[in-house]
């Protein structure tokens, strides 16, 4: 009975693999047809919003793809589980490959920056995407950084996880990358978490890839130089920032999300922690302490900001004074002037009481103006005084 049925699949197998290249192409085409009715079906049913026939440049012998134009886009998935659910616009072309998007926590950043990646990814297989217009570059490589996890198995710390994921990123970018980043450096201090963010942002500008860099660090959305201009764009040209909107009340203890897409850094840039924890119901006393200890160093922080501004104010006021010196040590080269001169005139080396009254009037005018003295009083002092007798002079 066993040698029967032994003989009988051995010859049902011969059969089949006579086909076999048949086999394997019907299978494929009732995959590829499966995928159709399933793109056909998901975007007729579907009820939170249009979907549209996105538009593909950047092909074959193109430059590095055109712009990233997304109007009204929504996540394929949340939509479906948050009722309300906010789609957003977004814009990554050439001369504006990164886009910095800032926000208080829980606003969506994470959420905006994964629908677009979702709608690069259904767009270059072939489905339709989940907003009103897109125009999508064609992308070799979607390289993203998006989980805080560590991973035990292979003996790694969140940080080094996350470090980790960056290096392959920057080593694996090609002009035609699209780059996720979300809050890098949030394992180790803000400085090296900032002087990281800021170093791979700048690595990431010095190619053609699209790229969106969710951040909190103040250091890449305002300049270490002028802080009131933004941090990136002050020395980038093609840097945009964005932020996703929220209100926090006076008192701190209250937070609106808008959800929607705004242009420039975020406004709210302390306060929306604490806010949070009072959101999840920390206790009143944890809350009150923390916002004493913000308070804190809100005032260290004015501190160090008010002694940088009365070091740079004292450089230049030694620097006055020591200008001031040197007209005086001048002044009075050119008034005893050298052994053996003769006369006042320019050929000797002393000279004439005009041009040393002449000195003296510059001095005290330079003199006046660092002490705020007007033009009013030195004329009167001069109307009053004549001319400066030589022993004073001397």
């Amino acid at each position: 009975m066993l040698l029967t049925c032994a003989v009988l699949r051995d010859d049902l197998l011969g059969r089949v693999r006579e086909h076999v290249e048949s086999l394997f192409k019907a299978v494929e085409a009732i995959a590829l047809l499966d995928m159709m009715v399933s793109f056909a079906d998901l975007v007729v049913s579907d009820e939170s919003g249009p979907w549209t026939r996105p538009e593909i440049t950047g092909g074959e012998g193109g430059r590095e793809g055109g712009a990233l134009a997304v109007k009204q886009a929504r996540h394929p998935v949340v939509c479906h589980y948050v009722p309300g659910f906010v789609p957003n616009d977004a814009f990554a072309g050439r001369f504006g490959n990164m886009v910095v998007v800032s926000g208080v926590n829980g606003s969506g950043k994470t959420v905006f920056v994964k629908t677009l990646a979702l709608v690069v990814v259904l767009a270059q297989i072939g489905c339709f995407v989940p907003a009103e217009a897109a125009s999508i570059p064609i992308r070799d490589r979607l390289l993203t950084s998006l989980s805080t996890a560590d991973c035990m198995e292979s003996n790694l710390s969140t940080f080094m996880s996350e470090m980790r994921r960056a290096a392959y990123v920057l080593d694996n970018l090609s002009p035609r990358s699209l780059v996720i980043l979300d809050e890098l450096g949030r394992g180790t201090s803000t400085m090296d978490g900032s002087a990281l963010s800021y170093s791979i942002a700048e690595a990431l500008l010095s190619t053609p890839a699209l790229s969106f860099f969710v951040t909190h660090y103040r250091l890449l959305l305002l300049s270490p130089e002028h802080h009131q201009n933004g941090g990136l764009s002050s020395s980038y040209g093609n840097v945009k920032h964005v932020h996703l909107s929220a209100t926090l009340s006076d008192d701190t203890r209250h937070l609106s999300f808008k959800h929607t897409v705004a242009e420039g850094p975020s406004s709210i840039t302390s306060g929306y922690g604490i806010a949070l924890a009072a959101h999840v119901g920390f206790p009143e006393d944890v809350l009150v302490d923390a916002e004493r200890v913000k308070g804190l160093l809100e005032a260290q922080e004015e501190m160090r900001e008010e002694g940088r501004g009365g070091r740079e104010e004292g450089d230049e006021e030694e620097g006055w004074k020591y200008e001031a010196l040197r007209r005086l040590m001048l002044l009075k080269e050119v008034v005893v002037g050298e052994e053996g001169g003769e006369g006042w005139g320019e050929g000797g080396g002393r000279k004439t009481q005009e041009e040393v009254r002449e000195l003296l009037q510059a001095l005290r005018a330079s003199v006046r103006g660092r002490e705020g003295g007007g033009e009013e009083q030195e004329q009167e002092e001069e109307q009053e005084g004549g001319a400066a007798p030589m022993d004073e002079a001397e």
